[in-house]
């Protein structure tokens, strides 16, 4: 079997599979967690376990895409899909890094973290930041030139992703007074919402996943 990786992301790989210090005990301790967490999350636990480059939080989504893929696949294939992407991403010891590459695929909490985030990114654009500006802007008159006075705006700064990779897309749009109003009460009633949602998986005892501590 052949697999193509791209250029940044086996280089990444090869960096992680080539530390053969912090590697280990990493897979250790997700070993150790309880499904659910996405892979920002398992970050945020585990920034002890990792020192090195590639950022942890670049680590645990590259072996999180490894992991579910894995998972996805018929059992008759995996072994062979994790040979081809050891020989992509070894640059030492073949069996001893398959034997790693095999370790991560089968880690529970990297195998649910990827369908977490796979149901909770499936959509068209996902939200990534926000930021609210807000400005003074005169109103001049003519004949004399003079200001008349001011007009309060705000700037509405959206920035989301897009495609299978997240891409960032940015998205500005022009707000007023009663705009910000409608828009703190939708936020405030889809917030009322979701106390609504988890007392009820609360009292029918279903896991929320995906959520910090």
């Amino acid at each position: 079997m052949k697999i193509s990786i791209p250029e940044g992301e086996r280089d990444d790989l090869r960096e992680v599979f080539s530390n053969a210090e912090e590697l280990p005990a990493l897979l250790a301790a997700l070993e150790s967690t309880d499904p659910g967490p996405t892979p920002r999350q398992l970050a945020a636990r585990l920034a002890s376990q990792w020192t090195r480059k590639p950022p942890l939080k670049r680590v645990l989504l590259l072996l999180t895409r490894l992991a579910s893929t894995v998972q996805s696949m018929e059992e008759g294939k995996r072994e062979d899909l994790l040979r081809a992407f050891a020989e992509e991403v070894i640059t030492a010891d073949l069996d001893q890094g398959l034997e790693l590459v095999r370790r991560a695929a089968g880690v529970s909490a990297l195998q649910v973290a990827g369908k977490v985030d796979d149901v909770a990114t499936d959509h068209a654009h996902c939200f990534q930041e926000v930021r609210l500006l807000s400005e003074l802007r005169p109103v001049f008159t003519e004949s004399p030139l003079s200001v008349a006075g001011m007009v309060v705006n705000h700037e509405l700064k959206l920035v989301f992703g897009s495609g299978p990779r997240s891409e960032p897309t940015e998205l500005f749009l022009a707000l007023d007074r009663e705009d910000l109003t409608q828009l703190r009460d939708a936020v405030d009633r889809a917030l009322r919402k979701d106390i609504v949602l988890r007392e009820l998986c609360a009292t029918r005892e279903v896991a929320i996943l995906g959520e910090t501590e």
